[in-house]
């Protein structure tokens, strides 16, 4: 009798907590499907700030016949409501195979329009050892600050700007990518009450917003080229679903599927994405690392550029003409006796440049022989 009683009252607890969701799910929209994703993708591009969660998997084959797979994650948020001071998160944490090999990759990129901060916490390349410059500079926090006025420009919408703006809005409300739009039901995305719909990407409606975009920026696509894109885009099958708040009318998820369709000598296989968007025009507060350190790049750059074969010199290390003299000049044979040659490699390392750079940017200038022409001299071939 107890046993009943408890299947009774958790029964009960279950029916309650349905009907309590169910006053909370809003109730379908009365709107026709395709009207209502097309005002959630108009009201998408009126957002200036947001947060995002991307999830991208793929599973290909490539031209040549090699096996590729990805697995990646990304979030953080975007804050462009002052251009001119943008303030971004980005998490990102992934791996991708092959047969010719794999790594991973995990890392985190803080900006605040004045200083930019990275974490690189970690990175491997199957079957490679990172330089050491690189492993002891992982798992810390780094800044680098912006220069000034780097976004200025992107505050600056002249009138031509702005119509060309108002010509792809236009397109894109002319458009009809989401095909035979199917309502599925009300969800949760990001805690706010949303309308699921299945979708198909109607192809030729995608391309020809593409190419009136391209028009509006001032580029020609022929009737030819057009055409050609849309043989090329009939190899590729795009479906999924795309959730619309219930309050506001705005596109916050998408989940879909791309299928390659190509032949032998082309890429063929399926990459899956789920985009979920929330927190829309609200300030993003970008916290600055306590224990950010400024990030050597002249300590960085050094041993990439040797491992190059290019030498180690940023610009206030090029030699200019007050470097180079005339005992310095190679005449029409490349020849330079050894006085030339020290006083080179002298102002060089005067400049700050190391022993060990400057020895790296003479050897790729090319091998060295030497030839007797009255004084020992050397030649470079």
């Amino acid at each position: 009798m107890e046993k009943t009683h408890m299947v009774k009252s958790a029964l009960s607890s279950i029916a309650l907590v349905a009907v309590l969701a169910g006053c909370a799910a809003a109730p379908p929209p009365e709107k026709p499907a395709d009207e209502v994703l097309k005002e959630g993708l108009m009201n998408l591009t009126d957002v200036k700030a947001y947060s995002y969660e991307l999830a991208l998997k793929g599973d290909l084959t490539d031209p040549l016949g090699d096996d590729v797979q990805f697995d990646f994650t990304l979030n953080g948020e975007m804050d462009a409501m002052d251009k001119t001071m943008p303030k971004m998160t980005l998490d990102v944490d992934g791996s991708a195979t092959s047969d010719a090999g794999g790594g991973s990759l995990k890392g985190e990129v803080r900006l605040d329009a004045e200083t930019l901060y990275f974490n690189i916490m970690a990175l491997a390349i199957e079957g490679e050892d990172l330089p050491s410059e690189f492993t002891e500079m992982m798992n810390k926090w780094w800044m680098v600050p912006v220069p000034e006025g780097t976004f200025d420009e992107f505050a600056m919408m002249t009138e031509e700007d702005e119509a060309m703006k108002e010509e792809m809005k236009q397109a894109m409300e002319d458009s009809k990518v989401f095909a035979t739009p199917e309502f599925v039901g009300t969800e949760n995305v990001m805690g706010v009450s949303s309308h699921r719909y299945k979708v198909n990407i109607d192809k030729r409606a995608l391309l020809q917003f593409a190419r009136e975009a391209s028009e509006a920026q001032g580029e020609t696509v022929s009737d030819a080229e057009f055409e050609e894109a849309v043989a090329e885009l009939d190899k590729v099958e795009i479906a999924g679903d795309v959730w619309v708040a219930a309050d506001g009318g705005i596109i916050n998820k998408f989940d879909g599927t791309i299928t390659l369709k190509g032949s032998e000598g082309e890429p063929s296989g399926t990459i899956s994405m789920t985009l979920t968007l929330g927190n829309f025009n609200e300030a993003v507060t970008v916290q600055a690392p306590s224990d950010a350190e400024e990030f050597p790049v002249e300590e960085v750059l050094g041993p990439l550029m040797m491992m190059g074969g290019m030498g180690a010199m940023d610009s206030s290390m090029m030699m200019d003409d007050s470097m180079v003299d005339d005992s310095m000049m190679m005449d029409d044979s490349m020849m330079m006796d050894d006085a030339g040659l020290d006083a080179m490699m002298n102002e060089a390392m005067e400049a700050g440049m190391t022993e060990e750079e400057v020895n790296a940017m003479m050897d790729s200038f090319g091998d060295v022989n030497i030839e007797t022409v009255g004084d020992v001299g050397i030649e470079i071939e």
